[in-house]
């Protein structure tokens, strides 16, 4: 009888145990996502071929810009 009281107690989880089990979850999901999107972006980022804060120009513009010789 003393082992079925013993496994009650252990099986047994307190509203505040059971409140960080579950921010323990949410927090690793959250992290995952973050650094799903990370690595999305980095992937995206090299089969661009552009970094971060570069966007590169529309194909139409290349041939038409003018050249600026005042540098």
């Amino acid at each position: 009888m003393s082992e079925h009281i013993w496994l009650a107690l252990i099986a047994y989880i307190d509203p505040s145990a059971g409140s960080l089990v579950l921010q323990i979850i949410l927090g690793g999901l959250a992290g995952l996502a973050v650094a799903a999107r990370l690595l999305w972006h980095r992937v995206i980022t090299r089969v661009r071929g552009t970094t971060s804060g570069e966007v590169p120009p529309p194909a139409d513009e290349l041939e038409s810009a003018p050249v600026d010789d005042a540098r």
